[in-house]
């Protein structure tokens, strides 16, 4: 199963451009609709697994897959994204990709550009939602007991305490909790329980993120910065053309094989491989 990685943040981000710098390839866009959704899945580049192909020469040659989700606005939303309306949407992510405007001077409302303000938004929507989530099924248990039903006292003991925290902007995935409590957890599939990486999308030469890099680690949340429109048009070249281009821009790598390699260590995922005549697989 392919990792999901999923793109928000406000309008006018370039979220779109940072999607296509993800998802472009030398033979053209790569990607699907669902919904106001686009999906583009891309093989993960690991030089042991071609290694591996290259020893075994096999007939099925199967890489990792990683699946960037650029999140399209609610129907009938025009300017502000609501989480809350597409929580069951977004909960089947693995993580969120949350990108930041750092380019311009204005935002997409026209205000003064503000990307720590974005930032601190964006986060406090996922609390926002969870807490809504939260409340609605306290409600349902304070229900069930009416009707003599038993048996969730633990679970409201938990509902309230992630209550307490969401109401006071915590995160939920800022909170240790028990074994047993992240196993009644886990089908709820909260949003701010999720890891987030954030993307900095710069302008052509900008390199003083500082700020946006200190509110990244007051949250416990990595920052990864790259230009979108110039990785756009990179993915597009050749592997010859793009190791030039890469060279010129002073880069080590592609912005896809940076991106997906800081969603591994975030994620704490190692590859595994199978590797024989019949198949070479990660």
């Amino acid at each position: 199963m392919a990792l999901s990685l999923y793109l928000i943040g406000v309008p006018g981000a370039g979220k779109s451009t940072v999607f296509e710098a993800l998802t472009n390839t030398p033979q053209g866009p790569h990607f699907s609709n669902k919904g106001p959704h686009r999906l583009g899945t891309v093989k993960v580049p690991d030089e042991r697994l071609d290694r591996l192909a290259e020893m075994y020469h096999p007939k099925k040659f199967t890489p990792a897959e990683v699946t960037f989700v650029d999140v399209g606005l609610p129907p009938g939303a025009q300017e502000q994204r609501s989480f809350g309306e597409m929580t069951t949407f977004l909960g089947e992510a693995d993580a969120f990709l949350l990108v930041v405007q750092v380019f311009g001077q204005f935002d997409y409302r026209g205000r003064p550009l503000d990307p720590q303000g974005q930032l601190e938004s964006a986060l406090l929507e996922l609390v926002v939602a969870d807490l809504d989530k939260v409340e609605r099924r306290l409600e349902r248990i304070v229900q069930e007991r009416n009707r003599g039903t038993k048996g969730a006292e633990a679970e409201a003991a938990l509902m309230e305490r992630c209550k307490a925290e969401l109401e006071h902007e915590v995160s939920l995935g800022a909170i240790d909790f028990s074994e047993a409590e992240e196993k009644l957890l886990r089908g709820f599939r909260f949003l701010s329980q999720k890891p987030v990486l954030v993307v900095a999308n710069v302008e052509d030469g900008q390199n003083d993120v500082s700020a946006l890099e200190r509110v990244c680690q007051q949250h416990g949340h990595q920052l990864l910065t790259f230009c979108a429109p110039i990785e756009a048009e990179i993915a597009q070249l050749d592997l010859g053309e793009q190791r030039e281009f890469l060279q010129d821009y002073g880069l080590s790598e592609p912005a896809r094989l940076r991106l997906i390699q800081a969603a591994y260590t975030l994620l704490n995922l190692i590859s595994f491989f199978t590797a024989g005549e019949d198949e070479v697989r990660a």
